[in-house]
């Protein structure tokens, strides 16, 4: 983080309105038994999502900016991702789909804004390198352990009941 950041803090996360855009997907694999396939999706983001973090800063030679919350919006990225969908024979037919970015993210845009009424409301920091250096960094590191061979795996039935 850069010297003059005493503390980041995570404050709200919104996901936004527009979904994920699937660009292409391919069927890699199927099993013998067909009872999972393994894919590899391309998708698309441009999202709404909005990441509030408040940043303190450090030492007193900064004593006089106070505390400030930072928007980080307008993700344009595109990912790839391994997908593996288990199948059962019996309603939700879908047991457990895993999922992984197929590599680290590439190099993708954001907007970073300082929400707090400071006079610096509606500057796009990520316009200055350290800041948006920083804050890509931070993504990439945050999400690498979900690259490949590492996963999220989703218990479709479990949702299934949860949702009943």
């Amino acid at each position: 983080k850069p010297n003059g950041v005493a503390h980041v803090s995570f404050n709200s996360f919104t996901l936004g309105k527009t979904p994920p855009m699937i660009k292409g997907i391919t069927v890699l694999k199927v099993d013998g038994d067909l009872s999972v396939a393994y894919m590899r999706i391309d998708v698309g983001i441009l999202m709404e999502a909005e990441l509030l973090l408040d940043i303190s800063p450090s030492s007193l030679d900064y004593k006089m900016v106070p505390t400030t919350t930072l928007s980080i919006n307008s993700l344009d990225a595109e990912l790839q991702l391994d997908v593996s969908v288990k199948s059962i024979p019996t309603y939700p037919y879908i047991s457990n789909v895993n999922v992984s970015l197929s590599h680290e993210i590439a190099d993708f845009s954001l907007r970073i804004e300082p929400r707090s009424q400071n006079g610096l409301k509606g500057v796009d920091f990520g316009s200055f390198p350290l800041i948006s250096k920083w804050i890509k960094e931070s993504i990439v590191e945050s999400l690498h352990e979900y690259v490949a061979p590492n996963y999220i795996s989703i218990d479709i039935p479990a949702m299934e009941i949860k949702n009943s």
